[in-house]
């Protein structure tokens, strides 16, 4: 091994192969410690990204599993609404064709359907709104708007007579049969 110092006198006395060594060793040193915390860096960045990923992966799984519970829920009381609406076409009919031959009072099994509805209706909703996608708050509110003009029609019968409740309770048929279309093809996606 050779001596860094030619005589040990002073600074000047080194020779320049040693100086070299020891700066290229020194710029080395640099430059590996850079080489490596950026090694380093890029791989934590990248963890994290890794991460993230998996965390909004998780979120999008728990977010469709959620909604594809409130799907079931949802086609369950759609069946219900559509069972409640048949209900009301059925009790419209009896008023229409007066022949009733049971002791029901047609007028008030069509308001208990429509309160039935209503409460179904209010059940949707009361739900965990992080569950109920867009689609499903859009097909509630037009079931609601649906019920509403069925709820007025029948409204107007019991404020009108003769021929102008009948033209009441018909346009009730017509939305109830439109409910009974809507509910069914949703029931069942």
């Amino acid at each position: 091994m050779t001596d860094i110092f030619t005589e040990p006198t002073g600074f000047w006395s080194v020779r320049f192969e040693s100086l070299l060594a020891i700066c290229i060793g020194g710029i080395a040193t640099v430059f590996g410690a850079y080489w490596g915390a950026r090694k380093a860096g890029e791989r934590s960045v990248e963890a994290v990204r890794v991460q993230i990923d998996h965390s909004d992966n998780e979120r999008r799984e728990n977010t469709k599993v959620r909604e594809d519970k409130y799907q079931i829920f949802l086609s369950s009381h759609l069946n219900i609404i559509y069972n409640n609406v048949n209900s009301i076409v059925y009790f419209s009919e009896m008023i229409l064709k007066p022949s009733n031959n049971y002791n029901v009072d047609p007028v008030q099994e069509i308001e208990k359907s429509i309160l039935r509805i209503k409460e179904v209706i209010q059940r949707l909703l009361d739900i965990d709104p992080s569950y109920i996608s867009k689609e499903n708050y859009v097909l509630i509110g037009n079931v609601n708007s649906k019920i509403f003009r069925i709820e007025n029609s029948v409204r107007g019968y019991l404020a009108s007579v003769d021929d102008e409740a009948n033209s009441h309770l018909k346009q009730a048929i017509s939305y109830e049969e439109n409910l009974k279309k809507y509910t069914t093809e949703h029931a069942s996606n």
